[in-house]
């Protein structure tokens, strides 16, 4: 029998609190004597009328005084479940601890007891959970806050508060995901509090943030811890089977000096840290105009930074970026084989901004990935749109960074995204760059062994600025690669620039390798690398990036009537 069953029941036919239920229960448990009674004599006893009165008003008068001493004695005893209820209802709502007794033994002081150390354990798990950053163990933004006020409350206080980013945080955790990324970050969150040393208050501000707490009294002796720390996090961390080097940023706010308070405090910290990432500095950056680290000017830029990341995350939402095209021009018969999806920012105010502008604070905002999954389905879409206007045979290339290479769906969202728009996985390119390629070149090349299975070209992008080691072309599966404009650009001075041309385009031919000279820009340097053996040629000597529309008319002119003249 199901032990609710009862309750159930007398749930359906009794709407009202529990105690009610009871004490309904109750008195007609304590009336069933006196119906029993009444109906005895109404069935076998003969009696006269005065006499049954006066034996039934006997009788319910005695019930109705048990039944209310019943009542009364049962909504008393129900007071214990009622108080913990209430108890349970109150810290759910209003997160109060209640002050329920703990020293009765029996079931229901059992109950009490139970709630109130239950209540207890749980309170202090959510203050925890308020406090610390559940995988490192190190105190929260939340936590920081509250130490940084108490530390700022002294009328002479002098506080530094030092910001450490892990630059390298989003590459790491697209490339390994998330379990593997907080398995790091705990070994390197360790390091952090090893270094900055015992009784020195340390926190996690952000995913990728750390911070500690010192005198700042003497800028000085600040920068100069700030120094080792970062000499000594500079190593590598991690477990026997993953280890990753910490790219770091420091940034340095003081008290007084920065802020007016905690928070102020936090976020000029953050700033600085900002500039130290975006500009590629080792040293600490300190916010404080005194300290001349960051002068008035600086302090525009960073908020013209912060507000231009505003901005892209905006753009990203209002669908404000749009793609140009690139054609990559075949001179054997001089006409386009291929072209580069080159992404472009329509900003409201500023105009058309080229990538160098906005890539870099994309990056370090945690916006590449979002952005070149966009790219990669606009591409997807246009090659759909130029097969419906009979332009099959134009192959499109779209780059990809190493944090969006190694991750883990990146093959099967190209896969998904091809299949949706309905495109032949022939017609679609992955460049990716020499540096790019080698991060982690097992991983590397288990990606382009699925895309090739899928039919999506490869092609190595810059190619000859990143290792300068060529052995590596035997392992990694590629079809083409561009030869670095740098070396494009010189070679009508001769010298290295030739010869590291000449060599690099007959080891990609002895390999089956496509050649691109990317960046060419004048008649001379077409035929220099044409006489080489270069045919397929990228750069503003035969067309700039230019909008889908202007690219596909391009294309069809080229289809009916003359096509580049090359030589």
């Amino acid at each position: 029998m199901n032990d609710l069953s009862i309750y159930h029941t007398l749930s359906a036919v009794l709407r009202c609190r529990y105690r009610y239920k009871i004490l309904a229960v109750a008195f007609v448990g304590t009336h069933v004597p006196l119906l029993a009674l009444i109906g005895y004599f109404l069935q076998f006893e003969p009696i006269s009328l005065g006499l049954a009165a006066r034996v039934l008003g006997v009788a319910l008068a005695a019930t109705l005084i048990g039944t209310a001493l019943t009542l009364f004695a049962l909504d008393q005893l129900l007071q214990p479940i009622l108080k913990t209820s209430r108890a349970l209802r109150a810290y759910a709502t209003r997160q109060t601890l209640p002050s329920l007794p703990t020293h009765y033994t029996d079931e229901v002081g059992t109950l009490m007891a139970d709630a109130a150390r239950t209540l207890a354990t749980l309170d202090t798990t959510f203050s925890e959970l308020k406090s610390f950053d559940q995988v490192t163990g190190l105190a929260n933004r939340e936590k920081l806050l509250r130490d940084l006020e108490e530390a700022l409350a002294p009328p002479n206080a002098r506080v530094a508060l030092c910001v450490l980013a892990l630059r390298n945080y989003d590459t790491v955790a697209s490339a390994f995901g998330q379990q593997a990324t907080d398995a790091l970050v705990r070994h390197f969150a360790r390091a952090f509090e090893r270094a900055v040393g015992a009784g020195v208050p340390a926190a996690r501000l952000a995913p990728h943030q750390f911070a500690f707490r010192t005198d700042g009294s003497d800028p000085d002796r600040v920068a100069a811890q700030a120094k080792s720390i970062l000499r000594v996090l500079r190593r590598e961390v991690g477990t026997d089977w993953l280890r990753f080097l910490p790219q770091l940023g420091c940034g340095v706010a003081l008290y007084p000096e920065d802020a007016t308070d905690a928070t102020g405090l936090v976020n000029s910290a953050v700033n600085a840290v900002a500039i130290a990432v975006s500009s590629g500095q080792g040293e600490p950056v300190f916010f404080s105009p005194v300290r001349r680290f960051f002068s008035p000017v600086r302090r525009d830029a960073v908020r013209r930074r912060l507000s231009l990341e505003q901005e892209l995350r905006q753009a990203l939402d209002d669908g404000q970026f749009v793609l140009h095209f690139q054609p990559v021009v075949d001179v054997r018969d001089s006409h386009v084989a291929a072209a580069e999806a080159l992404i472009r920012w329509w900003h409201p105010v500023r105009g058309l901004l080229l990538p160098g502008v906005f890539m870099p604070i994309a990056e370090a905002s945690g916006l590449l990935g979002a952005i070149e999954r966009w790219v990669l389905r606009t591409a997807s879409r246009q090659l759909r749109e130029w097969s419906v206007r009979g332009l099959d045979a134009v192959r499109l290339a779209v780059n990809l960074s190493a944090s969006e290479l190694h991750g883990q769906d990146t093959v099967a969202l190209i896969d998904r995204t091809l299949a949706s728009d309905k495109v032949d996985p022939r017609r679609l390119e992955i460049e990716v760059t020499e540096t790019v390629a080698m991060t982690d070149q097992g991983r590397t090349r288990r990606v382009f062994d699925h895309l090739r299975a899928l039919g999506v070209g490869i092609t190595i992008d810059d190619f000859g600025t990143g290792y300068s080691n060529l052995s590596y072309l035997l392992n990694l599966p590629f079809g083409k690669l561009k030869i670095a404009r740098e070396f494009v650009s010189g070679i009508d001075a001769g010298g290295n620039s030739r010869a590291i041309c000449r060599a690099l385009i007959e080891l990609a031919h002895g390999l089956g390798i496509a050649v691109v000279a990317e960046g060419t820009e004048t008649l001379a340097e077409v035929r220099t690398l044409r006489a080489m053996g270069c045919t397929l040629f990228q750069g503003f000597h035969f067309a700039h990036p230019m909008r889908a529309a202007e690219f596909a008319l391009l294309v069809q002119e080229q289809q009916t009537a003359k096509p580049f003249v090359a030589s």
